[in-house]
């Protein structure tokens, strides 16, 4: 199971708060079915902002040993997760996506056949 972890510092999280925020972090942990579960870990802070109406959400996630972190602030909770949501699986993307190539240029550099002499 994947280390989850809710809290507030300011506001108290109701159980809707919760399964609200459990909902929206499955866009992104349902996208690593390839890392170990116990690899994963996720910290979620929802708060009060500091401007009047509006919320803030952090959002914290661990995939092996590797932190993403977003912070936004919006007048809707759910709006302020789904963006923080978004910007952490863009991290998550723009890093894998860099892996990726460099696993494949290394792949190609190992295909090319060296001249005999």
């Amino acid at each position: 199971m994947i280390n989850l972890q809710i809290t507030s510092d300011n506001i108290e999280v109701t159980p809707s708060m919760k399964v609200l925020a459990e909902d929206k972090i499955t866009k992104i942990t349902s996208r690593l079915k390839e890392v170990p579960e116990d690899l994963i870990s996720v910290r979620v802070v929802l708060n009060k902002g500091e401007a009047d109406d509006t919320f803030d959400a952090k959002i914290e996630v661990t995939i092996k040993n590797k932190k993403y972190f977003a912070n936004n602030t919006a007048f809707n909770l759910e709006t302020a997760i789904i963006s923080a949501v978004t910007d952490v699986q863009r991290q998550y993307n723009k890093d894998r996506s860099k892996n990726e190539s460099s696993s494949w240029q290394k792949s190609r550099e190992m295909k090319v056949f060296k001249d005999e002499e």
